[in-house]
């Protein structure tokens, strides 16, 4: 059952950053240039669901949402949430019950507090860490301090702000990234566009393959390849993983719009760098 840990999960788990648009709900994306330019793609409310199978077996289900700040967080913030959640016929044999939080700026759209609770298995791990962007370290619970590249993501945060970002094809977007007390580039290449159908319906999507060289959500145990809604969102809709012994997909089946947030201008969030 190692394949589920080290392939359908990871898909799972790829798929919190994400979020889908159904047709007749996307907000309204009319405006100033300047409020276009501040207002994210995503904001409280957020919620999606997500099916995961194994070839045609369902192996289980993912969902990701978006919270207002919790308490303690700069007003600006936003907390993002994402499970991963093995099906009934494969929790008899393995097991996964994963959930993942980010506390994200939106004024910095860098990551104050990430935390992570892993069930897989026998296979158990809670972690916390607190990123203080200014001093480019990464503060972990029990005492543990990593010096991280300044304007780094966490594994959550980075698929999220990727949603933020102009995607032009043929072109690769290079995002810092620290997991698991070491620092990872992300690339993210932009490969071209498709009209593709899932369980929500047919949407127009820019396919990427994102690449990043650590035991993360996109640990590269074979090509991985997502594909975003050609909109102004860039909104995941598919994603799928080649591993060792067949694929893995990961389909939007249900989708929850929430009120788009209004990033303040840019510069250090409040209490960014302490984390209270």
């Amino acid at each position: 059952m190692g394949t589920w840990r080290g392939g359908a999960a990871r898909v799972a788990a790829c798929l919190i950053m994400t979020a889908a648009v159904t047709p007749g709900l996307v907000p309204d994306a009319s405006g100033s240039a300047a409020e276009r330019n501040t207002r994210l793609p995503f904001g409280p409310g957020e919620e999606c669901r997500f099916s995961v199978k194994f070839g045609i077996v369902r192996a289980g289900s993912a969902s990701m949402s978006v919270e207002p700040a919790p308490p303690g967080a700069p007003g600006d913030a936003l907390l993002l949430v994402s499970t991963a959640r093995s099906s009934r016929f494969f929790s008899t044999f393995f097991m996964v019950e994963d959930r993942v939080e980010s506390v994200w700026s939106t004024r910095s759209r860098l990551p104050i507090r990430f935390e992570k609770t892993v069930h897989e298995g026998n296979y158990r791990k809670h972690e916390s860490v607190r990123f203080d962007q200014e001093a480019g370290r990464a503060v972990y619970a029990g005492g543990d301090t990593v010096d991280m590249v300044p304007g780094s993501q966490d594994v959550l945060s980075a698929f999220y702000y990727v949603r933020t970002l102009d995607l032009d094809l043929g072109s690769t977007v290079a995002i810092p990234n620290h997991a698991d007390k070491k620092n990872y580039p992300l690339d993210v290449r932009v490969l071209g566009r498709e009209t593709i159908d899932v369980e929500a319906g047919r949407f127009r999507c820019i396919v990427v393959e994102p690449l990043l060289k650590t035991a993360g959500l996109f640990k590269q145990e074979g090509r991985l390849t997502i594909w975003l809604t050609d909109d102004a969102r860039r909104l995941p809709v598919l994603m799928k993983s080649k591993v060792a012994v067949g694929s893995i997909t990961a389909e939007l089946e249900s989708y929850r719009a929430g009120v788009p947030a209004i990033a303040p201008p840019p510069g250090p969030a409040m209490g960014e760098g302490s984390g209270r």
